[in-house]
């Protein structure tokens, strides 16, 4: 009997501080709804920021969420302290520093990884499509991650590059203006005359429709040869509207032609051929 009446006193004494808590609880609830209507408002607004920067889809979308749960691990924390007797957050705040100096050291590289794949969604010193070198990698960009980026190289392999590394060093963005100059060598004989080979040359080059006008190529005599004169041939390609490999090659071409018509002979290096052979002699 003194059982009984025991236990429907420990169940009277839960009710009665159920029926306390239950406006704290009710409090929380609603407090914890609110920051999730906040914190879905947040995301929509960092997104939005991010878009008038230039963000791409994938660094907006990882921005929005990371603000989304930031404020509502703050809405949970603040309605665990009304809804929790006992819950003390400014305890919990310190205990998280710490733990996060713990886990900042544990993840060291995973974290520089993470923000510097943050920066360059945001701020996208290049993006995707771009090509890129970086030590010995040369490649096109195919996606940008939170912690590493894809190169696709020329010969098909792909590699996955840390963020942290693409922040760290430098990077030479190829594609960073479609407008590019390429050049091309050609030696000329010594008895010609040089301006008017200059001339005929830029004409030459200037009869290739891909070839750029303005600005215009440019013939530069950069040295003398064994035997030739050597001529350096620059002009410029929208490498986005052409491939400059082809272009290169129709300049050349081109230059050919103009040579052969002029009766001028791409020399060869005459003197290297015979020391060749009076080498193979001595041997024989």
């Amino acid at each position: 009997m003194l059982e009984a009446n025991q236990l429907q006193e420990d169940i009277q004494k839960m009710v009665n501080a159920a029926i306390l808590r239950l406006p704290g609880v009710v409090a929380g609830l609603i407090l914890l709804v609110l920051f999730w209507l906040v914190a879905r408002w947040v995301r929509k607004a960092a997104q939005k920021a991010a878009e008038r920067v230039g963000a791409e889809l994938t660094g907006r979308l990882l921005i929005g969420r990371i603000a989304f749960f930031a404020v509502f691990l703050l809405g949970l924390l603040l309605a665990a302290s009304v809804s929790v007797p006992g819950f003390e957050f400014g305890t919990l705040v310190g205990s998280l520093g710490l733990g996060s100096v713990a886990i900042g050291f544990a993840f060291k590289e995973i974290l520089e990884n993470f923000i510097a794949g943050l920066y360059l969604m945001i701020a996208r010193p290049f993006k995707v499509g771009d090509v890129i070198e970086i030590g010995g990698t040369r490649g096109t960009v195919t996606e940008i991650g939170a912690r590493a980026a894809t190169i696709q190289e020329f010969n098909r392999e792909v590699v996955l590059m840390p963020c942290a590394r693409l922040f760290k060093e430098d990077v030479r963005v190829v594609t960073a203006n479609s407008i590019r100059r390429l050049e091309a060598s050609v030696g000329i004989p010594y008895e010609a005359d040089l301006e008017a080979t200059q001339s005929l040359l830029t004409e030459a080059t200037l009869s290739i429709e891909e070839v750029m006008d303005d600005p215009g190529p440019l013939v530069v005599a950069t040295q003398f040869g064994q035997s030739s004169i050597d001529l350096t041939l620059y002009f410029f390609v929208n490498l986005s509207e052409y491939d400059g490999r082809l272009v290169k090659a129709k300049v050349m071409q081109a230059v050919m032609k103009a040579l052969t018509d002029a009766k001028l002979s791409v020399p060869y290096p005459t003197r290297t051929i015979i020391n060749v052979a009076a080498t193979s002699e001595d041997v024989d």
